[in-house]
């Protein structure tokens, strides 16, 4: 009874203990406690499987370098385990994508045929729809997650990417990568098969359903609740020196661009965008959390080499009007010039601003007309904001009224239905490449090209050390 027992947890695929050796195999016994099995017999049972003496693994172990992160999905580790030598045996596919959260030890595996960019974005795309998504994705030195499309893909998900050259440096993958083949190959000698597409979930499902040693408890139990503690367990190892916070909450700081959280924008640079800091978090090493110039909160931890030296802000942002006295007098000489060097403004401002900047009127009929308001955001592309617009209505309108994007013209395009008037005002219109105060009534493109940077007001500098100039019907001293 015990023997028919112990062979069922062992070789369902989908059991906390299939495969595995006598601490998984004990604790699952001792968990559903339907039989009372010493850990004596577990072992000799164990002598008896093929699938256990054939494939027990030899183990080396010398210290590495640790992959440290602060929370969980800060970082996801990737991998492509090639499995061209079966591929006939299932359905064509030549390898599995294998990703693992560095933190929860959480493993995800998807089979592709090939290596391409759209291979790559439709298995990792499978990935994020189970709800979870990292800050950063490393790979090692493969060239397959350099490919154009799976870089944009990354970029329009806000991942972050990176690879290193020290082929240590991926290896909490590569060691799931050696669970998920161990378990695999273990499957094959006990079904005398070679076939694992039907039954990859369930292996996957297993282990993140089964205690990892490192973190002393299962994958899929790890949660926001519980990450500080599973923290110190796997990188807290007790120093007598106090934890140091080398900044204060309110600080204001500048990001370190290996950070890479910077983007191009309408200027050159954004390594000015000034953050100040939100949270502290008592960690080794300390981390913090921080805020954009809106008050929006950044997802990521930071820790103190992330940062800049606490500065103060040099950069000023004017949201109306603001006057300026300079620090001294300057005594200029000759005959000399002034001009504007730079005017920095954060990429998160906002594209549409509140109230009109961001509504636009439709009515059916005769009825009065209805507003749709879009969230106060920044959108980064007319792509975003076009998807914004089509989901913003509702769905009785999202039958009647269309907007659509062409990338060829750069022109919005929006497809109205008999009886439908669409009613674009302010700089939404002009956004949009539309006239402002434009109705709608039938299938338009507009007239102009649509432009996710015109919702921004116009900036005007001005100062009493130059000469005045006509600027339309005014003179002004314009910079």
């Amino acid at each position: 009874m015990a023997e028919k027992y112990l062979s069922q947890i062992y070789y369902n695929p989908e059991s906390p203990a299939s495969f595995g050796g006598i601490d998984s195999i004990d604790r699952v016994v001792k968990d559903e406690g339907k039989h009372q099995i010493s850990r004596n017999k577990i072992r000799l049972w164990l002598q008896k499987q093929d699938t256990f003496t054939l494939h027990k693994s030899v183990r080396y172990r010398f210290k590495r370098n640790r992959v440290i992160v602060g929370a969980i999905d800060e970082q996801w580790e990737a991998d492509l385990v090639i499995m061209d030598s079966i591929s006939k045996y299932n359905n064509g596919f030549k390898y599995i994508l294998t990703v693992i959260d560095v933190l929860s030890k959480y493993a995800w595996a998807e089979p592709i045929k090939t290596k391409t960019g759209e291979n790559l974005v439709k298995a990792f795309e499978k990935i994020l729809k189970k709800g979870r998504k990292p800050e950063t994705f490393h790979s090692d030195k493969g060239t397959e997650f350099m490919n154009r499309k799976f870089q944009a893909f990354l970029k329009k998900h806000n991942i972050r990417f990176f690879t290193t050259q020290n082929e240590t440096k991926a290896s909490i993958v590569e060691r799931f990568n050696r669970t998920l083949k161990t378990k695999m190959w273990k499957y094959f000698t006990a079904k005398n098969t070679l076939k694992y597409v039907d039954i990859l979930q369930k292996l996957v499902n297993s282990y993140n359903h089964s205690r990892h040693r490192s973190i002393g408890m299962r994958p899929i139990d790890v949660n926001e609740d519980n990450e500080s503690i599973l923290w110190q367990k796997l990188y807290g190892e007790q120093s007598d020196k106090p934890v140091r916070f080398k900044f204060n909450i309110g600080d204001q700081v500048r990001i370190s661009k290996a950070r890479r959280t910077f983007k191009k924008g309408y200027l050159p640079n954004w390594t000015e965008e000034v953050f100040t800091i939100t949270k502290r978090v008592l960690r080794r090493p300390p981390v913090y959390k921080i805020a954009d110039f809106d008050d929006e909160e950044l997802k990521e931890h930071f820790t103190n080499k992330s940062f800049k030296e606490g500065i103060k802000q040099t950069v000023i942002f004017i949201e109306s009007k603001k006057y300026l006295d300079h620090a001294c007098v300057i005594n200029v000489k000759r005959q000399w010039e002034v001009a504007l060097t730079e005017l920095h403004y954060p990429h998160t401002w906002s594209t549409l601003k509140r109230g009109v900047q961001q509504t636009f009127l439709y009515k059916i009929g005769s009825s009065p007309y209805q507003t749709v308001v879009l969230k106060e955001t920044q959108y980064s592309s007319i792509d975003q904001l076009t998807k914004a617009l089509n989901a913003g209505m509702s769905k009785e309108i999202q039958t009647k009224v269309k907007f659509s994007y062409n990338h060829s013209s750069r022109k919005i395009l929006v497809d109205v239905k008999h009886g439908t008037t669409v009613w674009f005002t302010g700089e939404l219109a002009t956004v949009l490449g539309f006239d402002q105060h434009t109705l709608i009534e039938k299938k338009t493109s507009s007239p102009y090209a649509a432009d996710i940077k015109g919702g921004f007001s116009s900036m005007y500098v001005y100062t009493d050390i130059v000469d005045a100039q006509f600027v339309s019907d005014v003179k002004v001293p314009l910079l």
